[in-house]
C-alpha cells in the first residue's frame, strides 16, 4: 500500500506523489532536501521512480523487505545526521544494526544490492550531512551567533564558523539567489582572501 506524499510546508507546487509506504517518512526529509535544493521536478520524478522500482525489486527478491529496505537508509541517515563517522574508503563495511547485519547474513538480493550502492549510499550520507551543516552555520548566523564571520563575494556572502582554535573552520557561501553551498573546511586566512 502506498503513502500519498504532498510537498506541505514548501510552496514548489510539485504534484503529489506515491511512495512505498516502509520508506516513504525517511525519503521524505530527502526530498524536503532535494526542494530545498531547487531540485528540477524532472529530476524529482527520476529520483522517486528510481527509488520505486528499486524497491518494487527487492522486494521480489529480499527474504524480509520490510528489514532490507531499511537498510540504505540506515547508511544514508546514520552519515547525514553524523552519528558515524565519513567512510574513509567507500567500498569499507557499513555499521549497521544487529537486525540489519543478521537480515544481509541470510538475504543475497541485500548483500548484492549494497554491493553495487554502497558508494552511493555514503556519498548520500555524505552530501547531506554537509547540506545540514551548511543550512546549520546559515540559521546560526541569521540568528545573529557573533562567532561566525561574514564577508561579502562577488558570487555572494560567505560564511566562517572557526573551529575551537580559531585558525581553521567551516565557509558557506550563499548566492544572491538563495543558493547555500555545501560547507568547506578553510583556514580563515583563505576565507579573508575569498574574492
Amino acid at each position: 500500500m502506498g503513502h500519498q506524499a504532498s510537498c506541505r510546508g514548501f510552496e514548489c507546487g510539485h504534484k503529489r506523489r506515491t511512495l512505498p509506504r516502509s520508506g516513504y517518512c525517511a525519503w521524505r526529509e530527502w526530498l524536503a532536501q532535494l526542494m530545498k535544493n531547487k531540485a528540477s521536478d524532472q529530476q524529482l520524478d527520476e529520483d522517486i521512480s528510481g527509488y520505486i522500482l528499486t524497491m518494487k525489486k527487492k522486494q521480489q527478491k529480499c527474504a524480509d523487505p520490510h528489514v532490507g529496505n531499511r537498510i540504505p537508509l540506515e547508511i544514508v541517515f546514520s552519515i547525514g545526521a553524523g552519528k558515524v563517522p565519513f567512510p574513509k574508503d567507500l567500498k569499507q563495511g557499513p555499521e549497521l544494526s544487529p537486525e540489519s547485519r543478521h537480515h544481509l547474513e541470510t538475504c543475497e538480493s541485500c548483500r548484492d544490492d549494497l554491493r553495487e550502492n554502497l558508494s552511493l549510499w555514503y556519498t548520500k550520507g555524505m552530501s547531506s550531512y554537509r547540506t545540514s551543516q551548511a543550512f546549520g552555520i546559515v540559521n546560526a548566523s541569521e540568528g545573529g551567533d557573533k562567532t561566525i564571520l561574514r564577508r561579502n563575494l562577488s558570487s555572494g556572502v560567505a560564511l566562517f564558523k572557526p573551529d575551537q582554535n580559531r585558525k581553521k573552520g567551516l565557509v558557506v557561501v550563499v548566492t544572491p539567489e538563495h543558493y547555500v553551498h555545501d560547507s568547506e573546511e578553510k583556514t580563515l586566512e583563505e576565507f579573508m582572501q575569498m574574492r
